[in-house]
């Protein structure tokens, strides 16, 4: 609370102050009152005005910078109630009741509010795998069909290739889900890259031989402390993305390794297929953001990278991408050699 912005405030308080110490002095002069004493009588008034004055800028002062301490400090402002004692002074206390009416209005709504996003979750993580049921039912049949003849063949390959399509999406919409309490779903511990990458090449198999892929990996021996599970669908969206925006014209190529430092470990994924654009590369882990590659090839959700991110962040580590249109995209994966998790 500023002094000159309170004495501002006070203009009109200080003027009918000054207006009754002039009739004040106006009526001893007519009374014959000695200079001196009228003199003596104004400072009296004087210096107890300013004595108020000071007095109620004081205390007025010392529960609104409070306050505004309180409210610059905090992340949850409509809890500053709760921390805020109740002032000596009436206008303030009105305030203080009004803070606390409005804090605990705004607590309610809050909780209401998170309640109903809780459930709303619950119940489409609850969708999500009862939809994955029928999913799983249906490619099982689709396997075990033997088809008449060729067109029948590619009939059922085009119906897999749509079935796992709306598997994986079913995926996303789970983790997506999943990610804002991440920290109830994960396990750290001690996961071998190689594992977590033939895990997620062997689901995606089909997907990768149909459009002809070569696959090179190197030094994925080695251990790093992550959630296997999470980071086979962050590969997962990341292997995804090098089939959707692969280039025509070559052969098609993954190639996957680690990079060992004193601080972290690295896994490179990098494939030679259409790149991004320089303008979209800040942006693709963006929510919702396609770029030109998601809107000049099939429709992308603008969804996968983002997701990916989001658990690398929940997990602790660190997801970047390199690349030059025209030659090649590289996803890089860092995790942090910490041995906080590591059973003792």
């Amino acid at each position: 609370m500023k002094l000159g912005e309170y004495l501002k405030d006070r203009v009109t308080e200080l003027l009918f102050a000054a207006a009754a110490l002039g009739v004040m002095l106006l009526f001893l002069y007519a009374f014959h009152v000695s200079g001196i004493l009228a003199a003596l009588i104004a400072g009296i008034f004087v210096v107890f005005a300013a004595g108020c004055l000071v007095w109620d800028y004081m205390r007025k002062c010392r529960f609104y910078n409070r306050l505004t301490n309180h409210l610059n400090a905090m992340d949850q402002r409509y809890l500053a109630s709760a921390v805020i004692e109740k002032p000596d002074f009436y206008e303030g206390v009105i305030l203080h009741d009004t803070i606390c009416t409005m804090g605990k209005s705004m607590t309610e709504q809050v909780y209401f509010s998170r309640q109903n996003v809780t459930d709303f979750k619950e119940y489409v993580e609850m969708w999500v795998h009862e939809a994955k049921l029928p999913i799983a039912s249906l490619l099982l049949k689709q396997h075990n069909m033997n088809p008449g003849s060729e067109e029948d063949a590619d009939t059922l390959r085009q119906i897999r290739k749509q079935l796992l399509k709306l598997d994986s999406y079913t995926d996303q919409i789970l983790y997506f889900t999943r990610s804002e309490v991440a920290e109830k779903d994960y396990l750290i511990k001690e996961c071998l890259l190689s594992k977590a990458f033939s895990g997620t090449a062997s689901r995606m198999r089909e997907e990768l031989q149909e459009c002809g892929f070569t696959i090179t990996t190197q030094d994925l021996n080695v251990l790093v402390l992550t959630d296997g599970k999470w980071l086979e669908f962050i590969l997962n969206q990341l292997i995804s993305n090098s089939i959707k925006y692969r280039s025509e014209d070559r052969e098609p190529q993954l190639r996957v390794w680690a990079e060992q430092w004193p601080d972290r470990v690295d896994l490179h994924i990098r494939d030679n297929g259409i790149g991004i654009p320089a303008a979209d590369l800040p942006r693709i882990f963006d929510k919702s953001f396609t770029g030109e590659n998601g809107r000049m090839r099939e429709k992308s959700t603008g969804m996968g990278l983002y997701i990916a991110r989001k658990l690398c962040d929940k997990l602790g580590h660190r997801i970047s991408a390199s690349s030059i249109q025209g030659e090649f995209t590289e996803f890089t994966i860092s995790f942090a050699r910490n041995d906080f998790y590591k059973p003792v």
